[in-house]
């Protein structure tokens, strides 16, 4: 029997909405596609059809959540007649960006990184 149309979507969007928050309470390195697994009570199977690694599922939620931003500023800084206004309203975003807790799990991210010599 087939899926519904668009459930896929639906089960990947749960399941990195669950690892967000497990990435958030336990950084990146100290969680496990395990911890995830039981957090979201999803198959382990599930979860590597939709992301092939930790990393990518990782980065999925870091990529979403950048949307978002995205989203957010521009739909306030379309609202504002000059750029003065959006390049102010740019700084409060990113500032209040350094508060948001996936975005402080980034440097532990790119420091756990193997990144070889070019």
């Amino acid at each position: 029997m087939a899926r519904p149309v668009g459930q896929g979507e639906q089960t990947k969007k749960r399941i990195a909405e669950k690892a967000k928050v497990i990435f958030e309470r336990k950084g990146y390195a100290a969680t496990s596609m395990e911890d995830i697994r039981e957090y979201s009570q999803i198959s382990k199977g599930s979860i590597y059809y939709h992301f092939k690694s930790k990393e990518e599922l990782f980065l999925y939620t870091v990529e979403k959540a950048s949307e978002s931003w995205r989203m957010e500023w521009e739909k306030e800084a379309n609202q504002l007649a000059t750029a003065t206004e959006k390049l102010y309203l740019l700084a409060r975003f990113y500032a209040s960006d350094m508060q948001n807790p996936i975005s402080k799990i980034v440097p532990e991210y790119m420091g756990s990184e193997n990144i070889e010599e070019w």
